[in-house]
């Protein structure tokens, strides 16, 4: 230390006269400097060691509290048998069966970022028909739930199970812990509930955004990349994405027709009645249900004229297992549906006196409000269509005690996987009844149609005033499939019932009785099964027949970039089937539609005989058909003996020569029991024989069965009786049984004088 830091330090201090204990002082202040310098080095050395001895330390309370806790469970159970497992060592000790073994995560950082906790902590995974058995949805449940699993998403800790190993496994990453449903919901104040429908076609990408804690945003958006608006609408993935509705296709195509001004105004105009005699109507309709229901309960139906047979097997199928039928409440929308329902003894509501006939069918046929009125005041109600039967009292089930806690049911299929289903015969009819349109590809090969090939369109008039021939049954595709596949390209019977020749009309000149829209004869004459097809109806039908006819006569094709007027033209995209094709070509003579009553088959017969020129032919003469068509044609007593006349005079019966006898085929839904009992029996008078080959539609057509249908082969006899008399001989036959006879004596003659014959 030098003098001039000594004097420094020293300057101004009582401290500067004791020079040698400063000195001792600056020594220990280096010292300290130096020992405060740390190596890095000794840094992370500490830190690694402190590391490792916490993990150690760890490693080693778990393992003396695993071995505490089996000791404990050995001194309480005695001696433990090797073979024991684990579930029974915690129920002997009354522990909770879900250790924490089951429930390990790796992670130490949560599942979700901060970013996403505001309406995310945790997740689990539950199996799909656990959550749905503990929680009625109100929606089918698909096939394989027990083999998939859903996703639960907790906004909050306290959310979360009960069991702080499931909620650690639930809140920090690893895999996804697997729970039930209860308990995944134990915590759960309130639980919203997304149903996601997968894409039309697995060649779709779908995506899933969830949106946690937006205001008001308890609905699901959806997006598609689309090009075209509504009808013309297709999916192109080079398109952005766009919101697009829920009744939009996984095709791109827009389900959702809006109504236009003119149907609005007429509809305005109806709810302006019915709110002008509302009062009134809920005075009257009170009346009546304080007088029918029973238990607080009634039983609501619409019919009208077109369905009044189905009105009529309905009561008859209930009363004969002895079902009352007092608290059914029909709404007719015609005079003779009214007359018809009192007539079996059913109550009805209507007045037209009051509200008009037209006007109080178009109120009354939107069965919302008949559903609605009878509800608003204060009653239980069964709402059914008037073809549905009864095999047991509906009641029963509504009033147990296992479905008080209910207050709605719908019929739905049994069995649902969340997508079209070919199979479900319910649904896909449902659409065809209510479909303005219908598209049905044809092909030669019916089974492998493709977008290329040409479309049959039909169009449907659901007006009552239509009668049931203005919409599409089950039946007409039924039997156009069976046919094609009988007598197509592949069928078994092609060769063995060639008509003259053609092996490529195998049905030859087909009549179809009771062609309502048309649809099974255009087909037949759009994939050449018959060579000609006359389509015949009664005079309530013929517009709708005759306008489907020449639609699907020419040849008129559009694309999708053609702009063209729904009211012009059917539209090509029908069903979502979209691209460029065209309807079937029909050539004039081979389509033509004729009306034909059958209690005035002559009149009709000869009407249509001279409406055709004299070098054209009468497509309607009797005994000319190759084959004869018939779609739910017995839906009635009373048409069972006309059907059978008409059939009588059109089939042709087998010759001695080569002419075959006319085959003909009817598919039938069962609707009256009474019906197709009466056309067995009475068959055979006029010379019939019905048949039932219902085996080979459902070997086609699986779900024929479950429609309840029928398939009706009727042959011609050779010798045709008329109302169980002998047929009269004709002069001519009468001739030539003399003649044979003669011939029969002269060779007797020959045979007993042998010798007079060899003179000659």
């Amino acid at each position: 230390m030098n003098s001039k830091s000594m004097k420094r330090l020293g300057h101004g201090s009582s401290e500067s006269r004791r020079p040698p204990s400063r000195v001792q002082s600056q020594s220990t202040t280096k010292q300290a400097r130096r020992s405060a310098i740390i190596n890095p080095t000794q840094v992370i050395t500490v830190v690694i060691f402190s590391i490792i001895s916490f993990y150690c330390g760890t490693l080693m309370g778990w393992s003396a509290c695993s071995s505490s806790q089996h000791n404990h469970g050995q001194e309480q159970n005695g001696s433990v048998d090797s073979n024991q497992n684990c579930n029974e060592i915690c129920k002997k000790m009354k522990c909770n069966n879900t250790t924490p073994r089951e429930y390990t995560t790796s992670g130490t950082s949560k599942r979700f970022s901060s970013k996403l906790s505001h309406w995310a902590t945790g997740l689990v995974s539950i199996n799909r028909k656990d959550l749905f058995d503990t929680y009625d949805f109100g929606v089918p449940i698909s096939d394989g739930a027990e083999k998939e699993d859903v996703l639960m998403l907790y906004n909050e800790r306290k959310a979360m199970p009960n069991e702080r190993s499931l909620s650690r496994a639930a809140e920090y990453d690893g895999d996804i812990p697997h729970t039930t449903a209860k308990e995944a919901t134990e915590n759960c104040d309130s639980m919203s509930v997304v149903f996601i429908k997968n894409p039309d076609s697995r060649k779709i990408g779908q995506c899933v955004a969830l949106v946690g804690g937006q205001y008001q945003g308890y609905h699901v958006q959806r997006w598609q990349r689309l090009i075209g608006e509504g009808p013309k609408g297709k999916t192109d993935r080079s398109a952005p994405l766009r919101v697009t509705s829920r009744m939009t296709n996984g095709a791109g195509y827009d389900e959702f027709l809006l109504p236009k001004k003119e149907l609005v105004e007429k509809h305005q105009g109806i709810m302006k009645t019915y709110f002008t005699y509302l009062t009134k109507i809920r005075e009257d309709l009170d009346a009546i249900l304080k007088k029918i229901a029973v238990n607080n309960s009634v039983v609501v139906m619409t019919v009208n004229k077109g369905q009044s047979d189905l009105l009529m097997n309905f009561a008859c199928s209930a009363r004969a297992r002895g079902f009352s039928l007092d608290n059914v409440l029909v709404f007719p929308t015609d005079i003779f549906s009214k007359d018809l329902a009192e007539g079996l003894g059913l109550a009805t509501f209507y007045s037209h006196e009051r509200y008009g006939d037209g006007t109080f069918g178009a109120i009354m046929l939107a069965k919302v409000i008949c559903v609605h009125l009878v509800n608003d005041l204060g009653y239980d109600l069964l709402f059914q269509d008037v073809d549905i039967s009864w095999y047991k009292n509906p009641f029963d089930f509504f009033h147990s005690a296992e479905n008080s806690g209910f207050d709605m049911y719908f019929q739905g299929p049994q069995e649902s996987n969340g997508e079209d289903d070919v199979n479900d015969a319910a649904s896909v009819f449902f659409e065809l009844a209510n479909s303005q349109l219908i598209g049905y590809r044809v092909a030669n090969d019916l089974s492998s149609a493709t977008d290329n090939d040409a479309m049959v369109i039909i169009k449907q008039h659901s007006d009552a005033k239509a009668h049931t021939g203005g919409i599409i049954w089950e039946t007409s595709y039924l039997l156009a499939a069976f046919l094609s596949s009988k007598f197509g390209s592949d069928g078994s019977d092609l060769d063995r019932n060639k008509v003259d020749g053609d092996r490529e009309c195998p049905l030859g000149k087909t009549l179809e009785i009771g062609a309502g829209c048309g649809m099974l004869g255009l087909i037949l004459a759009a994939t050449k099964l018959s060579s000609r097809v006359v389509m015949t109806e009664a005079a309530e039908v013929m517009d709708i027949l005759t306008e489907n006819v020449d639609q699907n006569k020419v040849e008129t094709p559009t694309t999708n970039n053609e702009n063209t007027d729904d009211d012009d033209k059917l539209s090509n995209n029908i069903n979502g089937i979209h691209g460029t094709s065209s309807k079937p070509v029909c050539p004039e003579e081979s389509v033509s539609v004729r009306r034909l009553r059958w209690d005035c088959l002559q009149e009709d017969v000869l009407a249509a005989a001279a409406n055709n020129s004299s070098a054209q032919e009468n497509d309607l003469k009797p005994n000319s058909f190759d084959t004869i068509v018939g779609t739910d044609v017995v839906f009635s007593p009373s048409l069972v003996c006309p059907l059978l006349e008409t059939i009588k005079l059109m089939a042709r019966k087998k010759d001695v020569e080569s002419t075959k006898a006319t085959r003909i085929y009817l598919c039938l839904q069962v609707r009256c029991a009474d019906s197709h009992s009466l056309l067995f029996s009475e068959a055979h008078k006029y010379g019939l024989e019905v048949v039932d080959v219902t085996g080979e539609l459902t070997s086609c057509c699986p779900w024929a069965v479950e429609l309840e249908c029928l398939l009706l082969k009727i042959n011609v006899k050779e010798e045709p009786t008329t109302h169980g008399k002998k047929r009269k001989k004709s002069s001519k036959e009468k001739k030539s049984k003399k003649t044979s006879s003669k011939e029969k004596k002269s060779k007797k003659k020959d045979k007993k004088s042998p010798k007079r014959r060899k003179r000659e």
